[in-house]
């Protein structure tokens, strides 16, 4: 799961995963005003690798690069 801080906002967000390669692997649309501070995807699923993050709404353009490893 990968956590990082949200601004308190009434949009809708899009949230995006994609592979180092480009390839969308996860996608999602949050609503701002129910987000605790914090968003976790979870990305047990996906294979070892590095993934970046994308989250873009009227106010907010983020993006993470994320490294997946196995434990």
């Amino acid at each position: 799961r990968h956590s990082f801080p949200t601004r308190r906002s009434s949009d809708l967000a899009q949230v995006m995963l994609y592979d180092i390669v480009g390839r969308k692997v996860y996608e999602s649309t949050l609503n701002f005003t129910q987000a605790t501070g914090a968003i976790q995807i979870n990305i047990d699923d996906l294979i070892d690798g590095t993934y970046i993050l994308s989250v873009v709404n009227s106010t907010v353009n983020y993006s993470s690069k994320i490294l997946k490893v196995q434990h």
